[in-house]
């Protein structure tokens, strides 16, 4: 009959005790958990196999129960690592991905086109578009689905924007929507353009061209002073760089000197 020492058994329970609740990021042998789970259970069963021919000794016995625990254990954990990422990988899924902008149709009408560049389909609520001289943004509610790996080119955009706004001057507008998918709600950023009217055919440019006149807030002038824009993609930062420019000019008056002004070749 196999034995074993009691003081050795108790120095034996110590350091099962101790290569159990090593955590798995710490574990010097995690870099290959999945060999070691595939040696445990065959050990498990060796044990099991000698405990049966052995029914007198109970080490086998222990020894396998120690070793079928410590890979219930691992097994646990490596399938939890695993639906994690399966919930990760469902929640990118989820995730909206979109493109958008304005464009002009055969007719010249203002459309604007939206375009899923996810996997999965998506709910156009609203649209927002601001112009240069009125920060509060206008809406209206299209309700459109995009489905996956589509474009709409045709969701509408409201044309009494350019009421009161006079025929063949520069609008400088930003257009921004809100899109609901599956799990989350997606206010997307501003995209800036610049809308010439005519009576031949309308000119739709990305980004903010054209002038943007200023005055000075000290003298009120206003002669030959325009904002430089090409460079800016959105009004926000239109309006935050016409702060700096008018105080610029407040400064350096009469002779009205900024970085921030356009070249007159501009």
């Amino acid at each position: 009959m196999l034995s074993m020492p009691p003081w050795h058994l108790f120095r034996s329970s110590h350091l099962v005790l101790a290569f159990l609740t090593v955590s798995p990021q710490h574990s010097p042998l995690s870099g290959i958990r999945k060999r070691l789970l595939f040696i445990g259970f065959a050990a498990t069963v060796l044990l099991v196999l000698a405990a049966l021919k052995f029914p007198n000794s109970s080490v086998p016995v222990t020894i396998a129960t120690v070793l079928l625990l410590y890979a219930t254990y691992w097994y646990v954990v490596l399938n939890y690592a695993n639906l994690q990422v399966l919930h990760e990988q469902v929640a990118r899924q989820e995730r909206i991905f979109i493109d958008f902008g304005l464009m002009l149709d055969e007719q010249s009408n203002l459309q604007v086109w939206v375009a899923n560049l996810g996997i999965s389909s998506f709910l156009i609520k609203e649209v927002y578009v601001r112009r240069r001289d009125n920060p509060s943004p206008s809406q209206w509610s299209v309700n459109t689905i995009v489905p996956v790996g589509q474009q709409n080119n045709q969701v509408w955009f409201d044309p009494r924007l350019f009421i009161s706004f006079p025929a063949s001057t520069p609008l400088q507008v930003d257009i921004a929507l809100r899109c609901k998918g599956l799990t989350e709600t997606q206010h997307t950023h501003w995209k800036a353009y610049t809308v010439t009217r005519a009576l031949n055919a309308s000119r739709l440019e990305a980004g903010l061209r054209g002038p943007w006149p200023v005055a000075c807030p000290k003298c009120k002038s206003s002669s030959n002073l325009s904002l430089a824009t090409d460079d800016l993609t959105n009004l926000d930062a239109a309006w935050k760089r016409q702060q700096q420019l008018e105080s610029d000019l407040q400064q350096s008056c009469p002779s009205h000197k900024s970085s921030h002004l356009r070249s007159p070749a501009g």
